[in-house]
């Protein structure tokens, strides 16, 4: 068993490195080996961040069908483990996932679910990025937007105090570019002026 769970360490390391230079299909290779290992000998942690590692890495290469899948694996393996950052984190991408798919619904699902566990944890800058991604989501449902624009609106405004808040000065900035364009779309030059203008 330990000659298993070293083999699975060294696989999951070899696959950390091609990730982070970037050479995701060595990096898949190496992390469903280590996978299948740390699965089978249960350990359930280590399989966790696995799952997550992996399906960023098909999220970066643009298969967003198989990052989903491993996404929603990593979030069952983290709440069995009550893994409650980890589960948040979890949400927050698959919501982004869903998003671009065009599954609304699930993609509001994942970042209510996202925004609750941020708020809960006091992780305010993950906080920030779920209300951004919410108003992405908003924004880009084209029939929710028509009815209810004040909602993509209202998460933009939500995000950009929470950046405020704790100086993340590029991520507001980047927001209020965002809302900035958005209420341009609405018509609404002068309140869109003021946000760009509070961009700069």
């Amino acid at each position: 068993m330990k000659d298993q769970e070293s083999n699975a360490v060294y696989f999951f390391v070899r696959g950390q490195k091609d990730f982070q230079k970037g050479n995701y299909q060595n990096c898949i290779k190496d992390l469903i080996y280590a996978q299948e290992i740390f699965s089978s000998i249960g350990n359930k942690r280590q399989s966790a961040e696995t799952l997550l590692l992996l399906g960023t890495a098909y999220y970066n290469i643009n298969q967003f069908s198989q990052a989903r899948q491993f996404y929603s694996l990593a979030i069952s393996r983290f709440q069995e483990l009550d893994h409650l950052p980890k589960i948040g984190e979890c949400a927050l991408l698959l919501g982004e996932i869903y998003r671009e798919e065009g599954e609304f619904k699930k993609s509001k699902q994942y970042l209510a679910k996202a925004t609750d566990i941020f708020t809960n944890l006091s992780n305010i800058e993950k906080l920030g990025d779920s209300w951004k991604e919410l108003a992405l989501t908003y924004q880009t449902d084209l029939i929710e937007y028509s009815a209810y624009p004040a909602r993509a609106v209202n998460a933009y405004k939500k995000a950009i105090e929470i950046y405020k808040k704790i100086k993340a000065l590029d991520k507001k900035a980047e927001v209020e570019n965002d809302l900035g364009h958005l209420l341009v779309s609405q018509t609404k030059y002068e309140e869109s002026l003021k946000v760009f203008q509070n961009a700069l």
